[in-house]
């Protein structure tokens, strides 16, 4: 990716639906997202000059990665 900054969004649920149309003001139609308990959260911005940010996500107690709540409207 190109140098600048970006901002992370992580989308998890249950019952995935390849059907389910999702809003989004950005891009034209996307289909495929979870039908119940849908969740969207958000890493803090970074800003990457010339390197790579890799998430490893692993259940770990007191880790190192709190995300904040999000919305699908933001995500998308």
């Amino acid at each position: 990716m190109p140098n600048g900054t970006y901002q992370v969004f992580f989308y998890y649920g249950e019952n995935w639906s390849r059907n389910k149309k999702m809003n989004s003001n950005e891009c034209y139609s996307i289909y495929g997202g979870f039908l119940d308990n849908e969740f969207v959260s958000k890493d803090n911005p970074i800003t990457l000059q010339n390197q790579i940010m890799e998430y490893t996500l692993t259940r770990v107690s007191n880790g190192n990665f709190a995300p904040k709540s999000s919305s699908i409207n933001e995500a998308l």
